[in-house]
């Protein structure tokens, strides 16, 4: 399972408003046959990655996957239709299908006989599978600020470093300070996926992650200094800042008057992180 979560993590960033999912294929003994996840909304679901990956199998192989498997959308066969076809004997599974449309996969699949475990390792597949799952049960996208905590106060990380480019592999969109919102990383979705909202200056931050959350969009980022999260934090949106101190020597005092000495109230570490030049603090409402 371990090795189904990490496969999954590449579609993080490129999959929604569908799910990071990763499905690994094992034969006698433990072998790894094949592997997949799901990379884009419209492409092929991990279950059928894996399956094309591994090729011929032999008899009773064991799926491991991240998700419940899909059973199907508009008519067309789904996952659980597939492994069944596949001769698969055995699913682990770690995350149940929050909100399935009628019966879900483990239904149809115990239906037809296969050994069904459910909630194996599901902690560790929602590191993956968390934001999208937040969205899911909130209904708007889980939204993260990372900002850079500068002599002169609270400002964006800037545009064109690695810390920013990092930032942007994992989610969807980005709230620019004009108000517009745009892909994370252009054309990381394809032509036309995400039904971006478009220009939304002046429009209260409820109503922009409705309007995201109805483009497509399960993970948001504030890109902007404090003007632009400010009204985000006062209404209680902000799932997760990202706080970047500069280092250099093991002694310095701090320029200028910030907000707070390094994080919005109600906000508590949850990591740490020393980069070149920068400190990076990861912290969630506590």
């Amino acid at each position: 399972m371990r090795r189904a979560i990490a496969v999954s993590a590449a579609g993080l960033g490129t999959t929604s408003p569908d799910p990071p999912a990763g499905c690994v294929l094992l034969g006698p003994g433990g072998v790894l046959l094949g592997e997949g996840y799901h990379e884009r909304k419209g492409e092929p679901h991990a279950v059928a990655q894996a399956l094309t990956a591994a090729g011929p199998l032999p008899a009773g192989p064991v799926a491991v996957l991240t998700l419940e498997p899909c059973t199907g959308d508009g008519g067309a066969p789904g996952c659980s239709q597939a492994l069944i076809g596949a001769g698969v004997s055995r699913v682990l599974i770690a995350v149940s299908d929050p909100a399935p449309a009628g019966p879900g996969g483990s239904a149809m699949l115990r239906a037809a006989g296969l050994d069904v475990e459910a909630g194996v390792l599901a902690a560790e597949a929602a590191v993956v599978l968390g934001g999208w799952l937040g969205s899911r049960r909130a209904g708007r996208p889980v939204i993260t600020w990372p900002y850079l905590i500068a002599g002169h106060g609270v400002v964006a990380v800037p545009n064109g470093t690695d810390n920013a480019r990092l930032l942007r592999l994992t989610a969807d969109a980005v709230l620019r300070p004009d108000g517009r919102m745009t892909e994370a990383i252009p054309g990381s979705h394809g032509n036309g996926v995400l039904g971006l909202p478009g220009e939304l200056a002046g429009a209260d931050p409820a109503a922009i992650a409705a309007a995201a959350y109805q483009g497509g969009v399960r993970r948001l980022l504030l890109g902007g200094g404090l003007d632009v999260a400010a009204p985000f934090l006062a209404a209680g949106l902000v799932d997760q800042v990202i706080a970047y101190i500069p280092h250099g020597n093991g002694s310095r005092k701090p320029s200028g008057t910030l907000p707070w000495p390094l994080l919005p109230p109600g906000f508590a570490i949850t990591a740490a992180v020393r980069l070149a030049g920068f400190v990076r603090i990861e912290a969630q409402p506590g």
